[in-house]
């Protein structure tokens, strides 16, 4: 049985024949139900934006780049109080794609000195949205905090704290063995 194909929340597919050697241009905004529905799957409390200007270009061998600027703006919960936290995301990407060689065994060849080996293009297509959501997913905080937010532990009874013996559990159950 088959699994089901998830589908991309922010779907902006353009097919490799259309890039040339010659750089194009493009420019992609999630549109509201897009946003909400992308924020539910990177855990976000909301993503107010997400917008991206791209360029694409074809290089030798069969392989795509995609260069783009990306800016987002969301809110994610505080790690330590559950406050929101709003936060802007800018930055720049640069993500190589490689047409997979045919058969089962096709092995992509990484150089040493590329940062990160390139993504597969997949059914003759680039998803530009997908790449820029992937590409926002590395920058969100996985830790965020709210100003002023305290992660300093406390035990929940104040006092005196009670000093801790190594064997108090030990002579609590011969305790109750000789009783």
């Amino acid at each position: 049985m088959a699994e089901p194909q998830l589908q991309p929340e922010f779907s902006r597919p353009i097919r490799v024949e259309r890039i040339g050697r010659d750089e194009i241009g493009r420019q992609i905004e999630a549109k509201p139900a897009e946003r909400e529905a992308l924020a539910a799957r990177l855990g976000l409390e909301s993503l107010d934006l997400l917008r991206a200007e791209l360029r694409l270009k074809r290089l030798s061998r069969g392989r795509i780049a995609v260069e783009g600027r990306l800016q987002a703006k969301l809110t994610q919960l505080c790690v330590a109080s559950l406050a929101p936290v709003a936060s802007e995301i800018e930055g720049e990407f640069a993500v190589e794609f490689v047409e997979a060689e045919p058969g089962p065994e096709a092995e992509a060849v990484v150089s040493v000195e590329s940062e990160a080996p390139p993504e597969p293009i997949e059914e003759g297509a680039i998803d530009l949205g997908e790449t820029v959501v992937q590409e926002l997913a590395e920058r969100i905080d996985p830790y965020p905090r709210a100003p002023g937010a305290d992660v300093t532990w406390r035990d929940e009874a104040p006092g005196e704290p009670e000093p801790k013996r190594p064997f108090a559990a030990l002579s609590a159950l011969q305790g109750k063995k000789k009783g």
